[in-house]
């Protein structure tokens, strides 16, 4: 049925809530930056704004990347630069996957090919799939960063499909946890989607999801 899935890389086959959390406070710990809850929450709630800004522009990215801890703490004496760098190499340390994301991976890989689709930091997301034994299922990632558009964008799903040798859409297939950047993409790419709702939230209006499923596993009835 599917030649092609393209799958978004955290909180769907990677477990970032967990990997932001642990990241961030091993940051903090390496600047001596006394740190709790409200202060992640804090950040957490910064990041996720400056994320979906990105995914309407990705202009100044690597600026807004390094300036959101200056935002976060004003009061401290620190490089930005560096506490970012430390921020993006303890994200790489950070390789927990969601639940049946192997096991899911291995036997559709048996089915179709299958792709990364990521609005993440390029050698980020490129190294911390080479850690995992995800990695031989995947021949190809598609990065923001690289391409120069995000998701929901069609120019970078036009890219993806050109990489892919124009697939028939209808047999192209994205599966993502993010309504604003893989559905929504998939919509404007005119491709497949499937929405990752693991709280079983209700679909917005507006949004269009041919398959809604609430585990990795439930794709093995999807994909034949």
């Amino acid at each position: 049925m599917f030649e092609h899935i393209l799958f978004d890389a955290d909180n769907t086959l990677f477990d970032f809530d967990r990997a932001e959390r642990r990241a961030f406070m091993r940051t903090m710990e390496a600047f001596s930056i006394p740190c709790d809850d409200g202060l992640f929450h804090r950040y957490r709630e910064m990041n996720r704004q400056l994320w979906l800004r990105l995914e309407q522009d990705i202009t100044g990215k690597a600026f807004e990347l390094v300036n959101r801890f200056r935002r976060l703490l004003p009061d401290h004496e620190f490089s930005a630069e560096e506490m970012n760098k430390t921020y993006q190499s303890q994200l790489v340390e950070q390789t927990e996957l969601m639940e049946d994301a192997l096991m899911v991976c291995e036997q559709l890989s048996e089915r179709a090919e299958l792709s990364i689709v990521t609005n993440g930091v390029g050698p980020t997301q490129r190294s911390k799939l080479a850690r995992t034994p995800l990695a031989p299922y995947f021949k190809m990632q598609f990065i923001s960063e690289e391409i120069g558009f995000s998701k929901p964008d069609a120019r970078f799903f036009r890219h993806v499909m050109a990489a892919l040798d124009h697939p028939d859409p209808s047999r192209v297939l994205i599966v993502g946890d993010s309504l604003t950047s893989d559905i929504q993409g998939g919509m404007n790419a005119g491709i497949v989607t499937c929405w990752l709702n693991r709280e079983g939230a209700p679909l917005p209006e507006g949004y269009r999801a041919d398959y809604i499923i609430r585990s990795l596993k439930e794709l093995l009835d999807i994909v034949q």
